[in-house]
């Protein structure tokens, strides 16, 4: 049980999840690197498996074989482009 990368609600599964598989609340992949134990932001190719091959789309499902669902609670898109805009803001030459 861990919480979906992208509407934070708890994800029950019995077992792996297949490259289909979505979350019950929000409907989006739960096989994709935002999800998966091994993804890291400050990683080389956003990934901690050094075997993993490079995966363009991290928010849409794919077939790595070293994929674990277990996703850190992470800020929402929507939530970074508003902080994004915010910090624009601050240091915008006058």
């Amino acid at each position: 049980m861990a919480p979906c990368a992208f509407c934070q609600r708890e994800v029950v599964l019995t077992e792996k999840p297949g490259r289909r598989e979505e979350c019950p609340h929000c409907g989006r992949d739960i096989h994709c690197c935002y999800q998966c134990r091994f993804y890291d932001a400050k990683a080389h190719h956003e990934c901690r498996e050094p075997q993993a091959d490079f995966v363009a789309e991290k928010d849409q499902a794919n077939f790595c074989d070293y994929f674990v669902f277990a996703p850190q609670i992470r800020v929402k898109t929507e939530d970074k482009e508003k902080l994004k805009a915010q910090l624009n803001n601050l240091f915008k030459k006058k």
